[in-house]
């Protein structure tokens, strides 16, 4: 049965328009909040904070060119550039790190360990970050980036035997900090060169096999010529060498010379230099020190009677050489006879061995084999070189190369530029209060060339520490602090086969320490 219209509007409440909906009463109101927030947003970017939602930010002093029109140098269209963005892959990395590459070409990271997969996979702007500013330096990285791969790298290198070390800081933290440098690794390392030398006998004062002996060398006894070089002591007229009497800065720096000087009893422990209060100077032009020059720091007390660097290229040249010597040498003998020379073994070594002089004359003019060996032993090259065997690649030599590193770190970035206001001692310190001759079986640290006479990890912590806490407080100890960052020494765009790019530490500058020693 069909309903009447009376009864469909009996079904309705007459009184429904005076009821309030709830969800118009919330409508209402997050209307009116949503236009005071935007007014409130809109009045805010009037300011200068909030100027900049509306740029991207100013970008660095390398890209500032681009800052209005060069967007296109480092975007590619609907390609996200931020590795937490939607849509960021391997292809999104492909076509940005190209766009890097334009500019900047560079070596894979270690391409012949890694796994490729990963490599791919390593976009320039997670370590590199743009729009920070003018004074942003792109290339202060933070560790984050390095230990995000090294503190477990099992998961990134190709299968191996080896074992990698799992880095988290360069501080001494427990199976997770830098280990020793392998090339200063004592257990591991030894040093290249195959010059006898004693770096203690030549810094113990007036330089004797052993202290006190009759080998000591004065200052009179020098040539004239050398005597503006070097210094005596004022007690003793004993010559007393510095380190940088043989050891020369590639670029001078002035006012430093202070750190080269031999300081007695002292202690590495980081201090602010040995002297006065200095002003601490780094340089990026002083990395290395140069090569050691027989003529310039060897030949004041180790007289030859032959030029240094004889071979057997030209047998006419090295006769006539050998011959006018010991005319020289019989004059020479003739002269001095009633002069009292001060006791040095190695002079008198020296005349006594070119007695032999006529006999090597007869060797070379008959071309006998046996002059190399004899021209070696006559003129003292034995007592710091090795004989250069024939079957050496040189067979013309009569040394063996030196074979001295110039540089030991070289997978890291070290200059001495950045270290001037440190004294050598305290990367280079050597037991000089060591009676034991140079050719003891057990010499102390310093004792013989094979030794590597670099202190190791543990002498870069007394001034390098990573942990802000103890930074601070060895600063307010008056001792030398600098940052211990991983680019402070390394680079991830680093192919072992180029000399790598270096970088200079920030060194905090501490107040001078009380009771240092000039």
């Amino acid at each position: 049965m069909a309903i009447t219209g009376k009864q469909r509007s009996r079904r309705i409440d007459r009184n429904y328009t005076a009821v309030v909906d709830p969800s118009i009463r919330w409508k209402r109101f997050l209307g009116l909040a949503g236009l005071a927030l935007g007014v409130a947003y809109g009045v805010w970017m009037l300011s200068e904070l909030g100027k900049k939602q509306m740029s991207t930010g100013e970008l660095s002093k390398a890209h500032h060119a681009w800052n209005d029109t060069g967007c296109e140098k480092c975007h590619t269209d609907n390609t996200p550039i931020k590795p937490t963005a939607f849509g960021y892959d391997a292809t999104a990395i492909f076509k940005n790190n190209n766009k890097c590459k334009e500019c900047h070409p560079w070596s894979d990271h270690y391409s012949a360990s890694m796994l490729p997969e990963k490599l791919k996979m390593e976009s320039c702007v997670q370590c590199h970050h743009e729009h920070l500013g003018f004074n942003h330096d792109l290339n202060n990285i933070a560790d984050e980036s390095c230990v995000r791969c090294h503190k477990d790298l099992s998961q990134y290198v190709k299968a191996s035997p080896k074992n990698h070390a799992k880095i988290t800081s360069f501080d001494a933290v427990k199976d997770a900090g830098h280990p020793e440098f392998p090339a200063l690794d004592s257990n591991v390392a030894k040093d290249t060169g195959t010059i006898s030398f004693s770096h203690i006998q030549h810094m113990r004062l007036g330089q004797p096999r052993k202290p006190g002996d009759a080998t000591a060398k004065s200052w009179k006894s020098l040539g004239d010529r050398f005597k503006d070089q070097y210094k005596a002591d004022a007690k003793t007229g004993l010559i007393q060498l510095s380190c940088g009497d043989c050891h020369e800065r590639d670029q001078e720096m002035n006012g430093y010379e202070a750190m080269e000087v031999y300081v007695p009893g002292f202690e590495a422990k980081g201090l602010f230099g040995n002297g006065g209060a200095i002003t601490p100077q780094q340089s990026n032009t002083h990395f290395l020190y140069k090569p050691i020059e027989f003529s310039k720091h060897c030949e004041a007390c180790h007289r030859i009677d032959v030029p240094h660097k004889l071979d057997f290229k030209d047998l006419d040249y090295l006769t006539d050489v050998v011959r006018a010597e010991q005319l020289q040498q019989m004059s020479r003998s003739a002269r001095m006879q009633d002069i009292k020379l001060d006791p040095q073994v190695e002079d008198d070594r020296r005349a006594e061995l070119s007695s032999s002089g006529g006999n090597l004359v007869s060797l070379l003019n008959e071309r006998k084999p046996e002059a190399k060996n004899t021209l070696f032993l006559t003129y003292g090259c034995n007592k710091c070189h090795q004989f250069a065997a024939d079957g050496e690649p040189n067979a013309q030599k009569i040394v063996s190369d030196s074979g001295i590193k110039s540089q030991w770190l070289k997978d890291a970035t070290f200059k001495h530029g950045s270290h001037m206001n440190v004294n050598c001692q305290e990367c280079h310190n050597m037991d000089l209060s060591s009676d034991k001759a140079p050719d003891d079986k057990v010499p102390p640290l310093g004792g013989h060339a094979s030794q590597i006479l670099i202190g190791g990890i543990e002498t870069c912590r007394n001034c390098h520490i990573k942990d802000e806490t103890n930074r601070a407080n060895k600063q307010a100890e008056k001792v030398n602090v600098a940052t211990a960052d991983c680019i402070d020494c390394h680079r991830y765009h680093h192919d072992p086969t180029k000399t790598i790019t270096t970088v200079v530490p920030n060194i905090q500058q501490a107040p001078q320490a009380q009771g240092a020693t000039e």
